[in-house]
């Protein structure tokens, strides 16, 4: 929430963040984020707002498809390859469809984030996996 303020969110609109983020769902949160980016005379605000939006696996494609028109770059954050029940290829394919929809031409990046819990795994085949994985879920 420093980054907020330090970026001209207001005092109040940070409180309220801080109340609808502990909520039971994300959907105030999301609410409030969404009429805040619309308002925001800031890009670097804007950014802001949009992180929680997209990480921590609290939202779906669907959710955030209002603001891929903006996406310059996307970063695919991958804590393992097992994609037996599509848990990895699943988000994938619906964000490349999404990304499609809105004419994306930025580029993509994979981070693994899998290391703590399998510290014997070869970090650049994680990655090169998780790249293969990606191509083979275009839409």
């Amino acid at each position: 929430m420093e980054a907020l303020h330090r970026y001209g969110a207001a005092p109040a609109l940070i409180d309220r963040l801080q109340e609808a983020w502990n909520a039971p769902d994300h959907h105030a949160a999301t609410a409030l984020l969404r009429g805040e980016l619309a308002a925001a005379e800031s890009s670097q605000l804007a950014s802001l707002y949009v992180t929680p939006l997209t990480r921590f696996g609290c939202s779906t494609v669907a959710e955030w498809r209002w603001f891929l028109p903006n996406a310059a770059a996307v970063h695919l954050k991958y804590w393992d390859l097992d994609d037996r029940d599509g848990a990895v290829s699943t988000p994938i394919r619906q964000l490349r469809a999404a990304l499609a929809d809105v004419a994306f031409t930025g580029t993509f990046c994979s981070e693994w984030g899998g290391h703590e819990w399998m510290p014997h795994a070869d970090p650049v085949a994680m990655t090169l996996g998780h790249r293969r994985l990606f191509e083979s879920a275009a839409p």
